[in-house]
């Protein structure tokens, strides 16, 4: 969405002003670069924290389980864990 209203700004620049729009089109690309960048990482990111939360959720449904806990509850104490994500 952000790249989407800078390229519409460029557009508008490109009329009105063509030598701010050439200084600003290079920025716009470092912009474009940055805003990719961090998307990738926050993906990266929510990805291992899924790990996480499952490689957690499996190791207290073994405990309740060896707690003696059922089954049926073990397995909504995982759900719910798992909920979170």
């Amino acid at each position: 969405m952000v790249q989407e209203k800078a390229a519409n700004i460029l557009i508008n620049l490109q009329h009105d002003d063509p030598e701010t729009f050439l200084k600003m089109f290079s920025k716009l690309g470092d912009t474009v670069a940055k805003i990719s960048h961090a998307s990738v990482i926050q993906k990266k990111w929510a990805a291992e924290m899924r790990q996480k939360i499952t490689t957690t959720a499996n190791d207290v449904l073994k405990t309740v389980k060896k707690a003696g806990l059922d089954a049926d509850t073990a397995a909504e104490i995982k759900a719910k864990i798992l909920g979170i994500v």
